[in-house]
């Protein structure tokens, strides 16, 4: 979703250079964690297919998980820049809270440090996109 999100920005034509750097840095590392979860998945399980419904194990909304983002929101938007980092932070956010579940819940050390990562790395991005964010999500943050 966050991929598919920072594609969709830029070719809306995302302007500022700190959202440019955050959208290019989601499309890569990203991709990178799911391609090294998939290939956990395949090495413990024998599969790399993702389960559909496995996300109900969280026991978390696709809300909470910031995964109800409407496919073209962002590019219909007035301001390509506060409808990203608007949309990028509720995804974020998910992201962290499913990480800090995972950091919690999980028994393999590689999941534990992954998750580590992304609560750091997701965190410092939500910092970054704030001031660029929808005036509205400023109400009651920080």
């Amino acid at each position: 979703m966050a991929i598919e999100m920072a594609r969709e920005a830029k070719d809306a034509g995302l302007s500022d250079p700190e959202l440019v750097r955050i959208a290019d840095a989601v499309v890569v590392t990203q991709q990178a964690e799911i391609d090294r979860m998939k290939a956990w998945r395949e090495d413990w399980f024998g599969s790399a297919e993702i389960d559909p419904e496995g996300a109900a194990a969280l026991e978390m909304t696709r809300e909470e998980m910031g995964m109800d983002h409407e496919a073209g929101a962002i590019a219909e938007a007035d301001d390509v820049d506060a409808a990203f980092a608007t949309a990028m932070i509720a995804h974020h956010n998910g992201a962290i809270s499913m990480a800090s579940r995972a950091l919690d819940q999980a028994e393999r050390e590689e999941i534990r440090t992954l998750a580590e990562e992304i609560i750091e790395a997701q965190k410092a991005e939500v910092a970054t996109m704030m001031p660029h964010a929808d005036s509205s999500m400023h109400h009651g943050a920080g």
